[in-house]
């Protein structure tokens, strides 16, 4: 048995009166004076792997990141990221597997517990070079009165307004956004009109997610968390 200490960002303490559940004993931790929470890991050893105990303290941390996004309703995605932008929290090596988790957790929760909310999430592959207007409305993403685009980087510094014919890889490079060394990009979008209608006329949801790229177990490794969306459309209550 092995102890770490685990400094507690004031965003997942919540209220004055809240508290952090702790992830291995259920236990609620409401002590504001001192924010940090000593979390018991078991460091798992087997003939066939070998679970290191950073790796599963990016679990531990990514589970009550989820549990927090979960439990509150005024959740701003910029608490998130200003934990992940503080360089005395974590040692980059566990933010990246932290938020690589995070990714996964979110995806597969949506996909796998709400079909509902699955029919509005679907991942793109984009050749490089192709036009972001084009590739919306290709999957179902038509502007209405003439309003264009916007890409969104849920851990980067904002948005863009898409310009008629700019090409993805344009709009992500301002993001800073960046691309895989896959021939592909990938960018989630918000409001599959086409995978939503389908699922209404009673598609299996695993077929659809095939079909439209949707990932439901692993994390978002073509974009840095890129977004493509239409304005004025329901906005994903997980990265408001």
């Amino acid at each position: 048995m092995k102890k770490m200490i685990i400094p507690i960002h004031p965003f997942f303490l919540g209220k004055s009166n809240g508290c952090v559940t702790l992830p291995t004993t259920g236990e609620c931790c409401n002590n504001n004076d001192i924010i940090r929470e000593i979390i018991t890991v078991r460091n798992i050893m087997t003939d066939s792997n070998k679970l290191s105990l950073q790796s599963m303290s990016a679990k531990v941390i990514s589970t009550i990141i989820f549990n927090k996004l979960q439990s509150s309703d005024n959740v701003n995605v910029n608490a998130v990221v200003s934990f992940f932008e503080d360089k005395n929290a974590l040692a980059p090596a566990v933010r990246k597997k932290i938020k690589k988790q995070l990714y996964n957790k979110l995806i597969k929760v949506t996909v796998e517990n709400n079909p509902v909310m699955a029919s509005q999430i679907a991942i793109i592959r984009v050749e490089h070079g192709q036009p972001c207007d084009k590739v919306a409305n290709d999957h179902g993403l038509s502007r209405d009165d003439g309003k264009r685009l916007e890409v969104y980087s849920i851990f980067g510094p904002g948005k863009k307004r898409v310009k008629d014919g700019e090409s993805c890889d344009s709009v992500c490079k301002d993001l800073v956004i960046k691309s895989s060394a896959r021939r592909f990009l990938e960018i989630i979008a918000i409001n599959a009109g086409p995978m939503r209608k389908e699922l209404s006329e009673g598609k299996p949801l695993t077929d659809l997610c095939n079909k439209y790229g949707i990932v439901k177990t692993r994390a978002i490794d073509g974009l840095e968390g890129g977004i493509l969306w239409q304005p004025d459309r329901l906005e994903h209550p997980y990265f408001l």
